[in-house]
């Protein structure tokens, strides 16, 4: 028996090599010099640069990003996901570049998923089916879109998260211990903090998995890890009211973007934007040859869960649903249905391995043009290769229609600031001495003199949790001046004064997303201690 095994391991690993093989050559753009152009590869190499700001700063949980919008600074990471950067940070420590590190927590996730899928499926369906899994997952065409030419990094993350926790799950019922939970916990609270818009819809998709195999046995670990997670969560819901995110997302612009059935089934490549209707000059297709692969997998005698998930993501995906997404107006925010390809490609993976058990000469064939067809149709469109220096400095939002920026400030108004180097001036426009300047992330502590009785505002916008104190005593925050909108203003007498301006989880939601947080960090302490008594 240890003979076998010993001869197994070489293949699998034989395999799983070739996976990341072709996965590299795929990807080759990724291993040139410089970072691909994509629509939103900046502001993620942006978002990395201030995180590691915050981080160096210590400012714990993450909300703040002090250099952004012109240096007055935005609550970025109170909405947006971060667990992408977060995880840039190790080959940063190491000395990587941010562009490199990035880079490479990419290419990572995008052939990581392949070799999960493998790792998953080889006892389920065999090594050729497993296989057949992951060169599914490596060629479908849109995964690779998301990566070059949308560059929204973090679905792809988001996209090998789903894949291990589908592993994690199936492993934990069938095989329930310990560390089989830890992992569980652990890997599906990685995933609510990688994607907002694909854990809406994948977390769903998780448990509706994770029901029908064990039924409500696992419960507990949603519980544990949506609770984990809540100190980002709860802010990100109840504080987008303070944001410009309810009035861009309000409207009916979700139903000019949904894909058509051919679109689905084929696009050619291109670099542009979504448009309304069918004009769109940018491919969110799943590729020809993938259909094929996954009709073949219908004819197969046994149809399970990942069949009529397929089958329902691609009627959410098109406008036959438009009935349905207009009973939950809530799901706005989703703005283009075509994200949801994502999830087909996750399916179609799945499927894969199920063609390729019924129909292995047939399916080989398939992969085979999978390949080459993927091969012959994925590029770049050049590449960019700046120095860490300039993301710490991006002046602009890292959002695409200003989601994160504060209600309360304008940028039109606040225009003439850009690029001064005043942190703190006159709203009556004396002489503003500053001195003893500690400018952090999350405090700004200096000493002001001035005159005569004034408004001071720093270069700073306001949110929600940002308190000042004019030596040692709370003021009173100034930010609806018609002159500065939506910055920190405050009230100081003639003279010289200590003056304290510290952003803090002190808004509800902050305080119980915290608690409610370190109360599940408690419970999954105490289900591990006592895994044994609970599992029964």
């Amino acid at each position: 028996m240890r003979l076998k095994n010993t001869h197994r391991l070489p293949v699998n690993l034989l395999i799983i090599a070739g996976l990341v093989l072709l996965g590299l050559v795929i990807l080759r753009s990724f291993l040139r010099v410089g970072f691909p152009q994509t629509h939103d590869g900046d502001m993620h190499l942006a978002r990395l640069a201030n995180l590691n700001l915050a981080f160096h700063d210590h400012h714990f949980p993450f909300r703040w990003a002090r250099n952004l919008n012109h240096e007055f600074g935005l609550p970025i990471f109170n909405f947006y996901y971060y667990l992408l950067e977060l995880l840039a940070f190790i080959p940063m420590k190491l000395g990587l570049t941010i562009e490199h590190s990035l880079k490479l927590v990419t290419v990572l996730s995008y052939l990581g998923a392949a070799v999960i899928w493998f790792i998953w499926l080889k006892s389920k369906f065999g090594r050729f089916a497993a296989a057949a899994a992951g060169i599914f997952s490596l060629t479908a065409i849109y995964p690779l879109a998301v990566i070059m030419i949308r560059g929204s990094l973090g679905e792809i993350l988001a996209y090998f998260l789903l894949v291990l926790n589908f592993y994690l799950l199936d492993r934990l019922i069938k095989q329930p211990n310990r560390w089989h939970y830890f992992l569980a916990v652990g890997g599906l609270a990685a995933f609510l903090l990688s994607h907002n818009i694909t854990v809406v819809f994948g977390l769903p998709l998780l448990a509706l998995f994770a029901f029908i195999k064990s039924r409500f046995k696992t419960i507990l670990i949603f519980i544990n890890s949506v609770g984990l997670t809540l100190f980002f969560w709860l802010p990100l819901v109840l504080e987008r009211k303070f944001t410009y995110f309810n009035s861009i997302v309000a409207g009916n612009e979700l139903f000019n973007h949904f894909p058509t059935l051919t679109q689905l089934i084929y696009m050619p490549w291109g670099f542009g934007i979504s448009l309304p209707g069918a004009g769109d000059t940018m491919s969110f297709t799943l590729g020809p040859v993938h259909w094929l692969i996954i009709l073949l997998a219908f004819f197969s005698r046994k149809r399970g869960f990942f069949h009529w998930a397929f089958l329902g993501f691609v009627f959410l995906a098109l406008p036959i649903s438009s009935w349905f997404w207009k009973l939950f107006p809530m799901l706005n925010f989703v703005q283009f249905p075509w994200r949801l390809v994502l999830f087909l490609s996750l399916m179609g993976s799945y499927l894969a391995a199920v063609a390729a058990k019924a129909y292995p000469k047939v399916t080989a064939l398939l992969l085979a043009g999978a390949i080459i067809f993927t091969l012959a149709t994925v590029r770049d469109q050049g590449h960019f290769n700046w120095p860490d220096a300039f993301y710490y400095h991006y002046p602009f939002t890292t959002t695409t229609q200003l989601e994160a920026m504060p209600t309360w400030f304008d940028a039109s108004k606040n225009a003439e600031l850009f690029g001064k180097p005043d942190k703190v001036f006159s709203l009556a426009g004396q002489a503003v001495v500053v001195e003893q300047i500690v400018w952090k992330t999350q405090r700004h502590r200096y000493q002001v003199t001035v005159g005569e009785a004034d408004q001071l505002f720093e270069r700073t916008a306001y949110f929600p949790g940002w308190a000042v104190t004019v030596d040692g005593q709370p003021q009173e925050i100034i930010y609806e001046n018609q002159d500065y909108p939506g910055l920190i203003g405050y009230s100081v007498t003639a003279g010289s004064h200590q003056i304290v301006t510290a952003f803090s989880d002190s808004t509800p939601a902050r305080v119980w997303g915290d608690r409610l947080s370190l109360v599940s960090l408690g419970l999954l302490i105490l289900s591990l201690i006592y895994y044994h008594r609970i599992s029964k």
